[in-house]
């Protein structure tokens, strides 16, 4: 089978949650046989074979606003689809981003089957991109969310099948498009993956964190809807109380140097680590060292991938209760979770976890959780019937 994945960006390049799961299904489909091309962006184009997949780059240009910009890249992924499309065409497109999936629909684009993965419906997310409290930011808004709607309804009307991953998702794509959305959906969720048999300490040594005492760690984008200002602050609440803790933050973006300055103005320098990107290995390394993950985000969590993550490592999290994020904790850990941007709720779950009046699941029973609920075999039989079967068991 030729198989045509679509995403915004190769994993590797920049990670996120739609990126991984996009790649993850690609080498999937390679092993059983494929023949997978994986079309995503990047600063220049390139083609390479990785792990058995064809990764296909186009490139995207930065810094003029939507609707402006979008053209050029819906054309530059038309020309990159149209340079490597085999001659019998692509027996099934999967596209993981409204970009790519519009542009399986134009022409010279020859493709049998169009299944859509909505990670997350497109109004909102950009909703938190564009109303900014500018002008320029609610004129975007303005002008540009009902060409969004009217896009994203075309294409997934035109996929034989759609898939989300959350309840939550499923229900916002329904009250945004409501009957005129035809699309048979399913909801299939992410498989657990990460394993790790390291103990704490060990963990804790090969990472260089400090070996004794309570360690929170929290991975994410740093983009301001991720809700790290209020993890920084809900920190800062405890750490006047007691000299134990530490705060480990992973991941890199834009609001890096504001976080920083706001560990300084709290006084925290010695007690807040910036980890910036983090390999694999060391993720790994990172939920096994962690006394607990935190997951801090202000809104539009269409699944937790991270902590599902955290979960199958045996690592207790602390979450704010919005979007899918309660469909995950709730029937395992509901004590665990916040409202949105609350920091001194968000204290009141660090301090009990580090005074120990919070009673958290004990790893053991975490592995279990996600294995049983998000268990790969089972998960992945369902992407098997979607994607060679025409249809989800």
């Amino acid at each position: 089978m030729r198989y045509l994945v679509t995403c915004d960006r190769y994993f590797k390049d920049l990670p996120g949650g739609s990126e991984r799961i996009a790649w993850e299904l690609s080498r999937w489909a390679a092993t059983r046989g494929h023949r997978v091309t994986l079309a995503c962006g990047a600063e220049t184009a390139s083609t390479s074979c990785i792990d058995g997949v064809d990764v296909v780059r186009f490139p995207l240009s930065e810094g003029s606003p939507f609707p402006v910009r979008w053209p050029s890249h819906l054309l530059a992924l038309h020309s990159a689809l149209r340079s490597v499309q085999p001659l019998e065409g692509w027996d099934v497109a999967h596209a993981h981003t409204l970009l790519g999936g519009v542009a399986t629909l134009l022409p010279a684009i020859r493709v049998r089957r169009r299944i859509a993965t909505v990670h997350s419906p497109v109004v909102l997310e950009q909703e938190l991109n564009w109303r900014d409290g500018s002008f320029a930011g609610e004129l975007r808004w303005f002008s540009g969310r009902r060409v969004l709607a009217r896009l994203e309804r075309a294409w997934l009307n035109r996929c034989e099948q759609m898939t989300v991953l959350s309840e939550f998702t499923l229900r916002e794509l329904r009250a945004q498009h409501g009957a005129r959305l035809t699309t048979p959906v399913s909801c299939i969720p992410w498989w657990s993956a990460r394993r790790s048999h390291r103990s704490r300490q060990r963990a804790r040594q090969e990472l260089g964190w400090p070996l004794e005492g309570t360690v929170f760690f929290t991975l994410r984008r740093l983009v301001r809807r991720m809700g790290l200002d209020v993890l920084v602050e809900a920190f800062a609440r405890i750490a006047a109380r007691s000299a134990d803790g530490h705060l480990c933050i992973g991941g890199s973006g834009p609001e890096r140097s504001g976080l920083e300055n706001l560990v300084r103005a709290r006084g925290l320098g010695n007690r807040v680590t910036f980890l910036g990107r983090l390999s694999d290995d060391d993720i790994e390394r990172a939920y096994a060292a962690a006394t607990a993950f935190v997951l801090p985000t202000r809104s539009l969590e269409c699944f937790g991938l991270i902590a599902l993550e955290a979960l199958t490592q045996g690592c207790p999290v602390l979450a704010a209760r919005v979007a899918a994020i309660p469909e995950m904790l709730d029937p395992i850990a509901p004590g665990c979770l916040f409202p949105p941007g609350d920091a001194g709720a968000l204290a009141d779950l660090l301090e009990g976890v580090r005074s120990g009046s919070l009673e958290l699941p004990r790893a053991e029973v975490l592995k279990r959780y996600a294995c049983e609920r998000y268990g790969r075999e089972a998960i992945e039989r369902q992407y098997a019937a979607l994607i060679e079967g025409g249809g989800v068991m």
